[in-house]
């Protein structure tokens, strides 16, 4: 009897790999560690960048204007990027959930500082007052 189950679980685990290897041979990913495909069939590059929305931006679901909305973020939000789709669309992890960006619509210039809250404070009285001595 155990003979037979070792057998059993020997079959099992040839079968397993050879489906792997199949599965590999049958997608043509050589590097899937580096490439991911969508459910809609897009590639994705995996990379890490940050990005930043160039104006109001629509997250979705998968990298198409016709996925699902998940979230939607003002111009100059910081965006980190976990992959480039071969769309141009974005792949980031916005708020723990992966989401896709148009790439049209962000940029890795990080938005020009507000003046008023960077400039020195240069309306400071530096005149000599001699009647102070």
């Amino acid at each position: 009897m155990k003979k037979k189950l070792a057998n059993n679980l020997s079959l099992k685990v040839i079968s397993v790999l050879i489906a792997c290897v199949i599965w590999i041979l049958v997608s043509g990913t050589v590097d899937p560690v580096r490439t991911n495909v969508r459910y809609s069939g897009v590639k994705v590059e995996v990379k890490s960048d940050t990005y930043y929305a160039s104006s109001e931006l629509n997250l979705r679901s998968d990298a198409s204007a016709d996925a699902d909305l998940i979230s939607s973020v003002a111009a100059g939000t910081q965006l980190n990027s976990t992959g480039v789709c071969e769309n141009g669309w974005i792949r980031v992890d916005y708020n723990g959930q992966t989401c896709y960006a148009s790439g049209d619509f962000v940029t890795t210039t990080a938005p020009a500082a507000d003046a008023g809250e960077t400039a020195a404070d240069t309306s400071a009285d530096t005149s000599y007052d001699e009647s102070a001595e």
